[in-house]
């Protein structure tokens, strides 16, 4: 799916409408990629016209990365802001496809460790008739939309995707969270290495801006949704993220959630 041109037309914006067409585009994630629903993409002639959501994502400049991802800049946050993006009561619906038939306890048990690390704030229940619901499938990388985006949304554990962290990380993501590292307050405490940075992936280092940023708690190096220090990198012996003294960030030893991660997400879903 390649761009010739992307325009947004606000006065036609409600006419067009019924052409809307939806299309999936994959933000880069760590060393795979977040799948990040833009609802409501409407292709008129060669150019794009976007909805609502994307409508304040282009207003705000953002990039479209490799053809292949936008980031959406209205829920420009650590967590989204729109309510609708919850899952209500916090209760998410799955299903396990079969081609995951040999890591089936591994996201039973990253839903269980969820469950409880949230006091019971967040639940997981197998599918049977709603409409809305997280569909695990092994596909190509690590993916998940951002927040819950309505009918079957998928999560991909792929090949090398399917360690505790990682399957609890896109998990996350699809709760409602973004990364650590693009906060609006990130200068205060880290440096982004620019240099260091493949070309092709500088717009995963974009700060995001004040005006349109809700933060949940302070900065957390520790967070599950914090990027390690070496990803994206040019080479292996080069940062991408330090210290704002210029120090290097500790190495990830965590494992799941840090403790202000379980205390966002209750406080996201009102249960604090």
């Amino acid at each position: 799916f390649t761009f010739t041109k992307a325009t947004v037309e606000l006065n036609s914006y409600y006419s067009l409408i019924e052409k809307t067409i939806e299309r999936i585009f994959l933000l880069e994630c760590q060393h795979h990629f977040v799948a990040m629903k833009v609802l409501s993409i409407i292709t008129v002639l060669s150019a794009v016209t976007l909805t609502q959501h994307a409508i304040f994502a282009l207003h705000n400049k953002d990039e479209l990365e490799d053809n292949r991802a936008i980031i959406n800049r209205l829920t420009k946050r650590n967590a989204v802001s729109d309510p609708n993006l919850l899952w209500p009561d916090g209760l998410i619906p799955y299903f396990i496809d079969d081609s995951l038939d040999d890591h089936s306890n591994d996201i039973h048990d990253a839903m269980h460790y969820i469950h409880q690390k949230t006091n019971g704030c967040i639940d997981f229940i197998h599918r049977t008739d709603e409409s809305d619901y997280v569909y695990f499938y092994k596909g190509d990388g690590c993916t998940s939309y951002i927040g819950r985006q309505g009918g079957n949304q998928s999560i991909s554990i792929g090949d090398g995707c399917e360690s505790f962290n990682t399957i609890v990380h896109e998990i996350t993501h699809a709760m409602g969270f973004y990364h650590e590292h693009s906060r609006h307050d990130r200068n205060d405490f880290i440096k982004i290495l620019w240099k260091n940075i493949k070309e092709e992936k500088k717009s995963n280092f974009y700060k995001k801006l004040k005006s349109e940023t809700k933060l949940l708690s302070p900065f957390d190096f520790h967070s599950i949704m914090m990027y390690k220090d070496d990803d994206f990198s040019k080479d292996d012996d080069s940062k991408t993220i330090v210290l704002k003294s210029g120090k290097n960030v500790e190495k990830f030893k965590k494992y799941g959630f840090s403790k202000s991660d379980a205390h966002r997400i209750m406080k996201l879903y009102g249960c604090i």
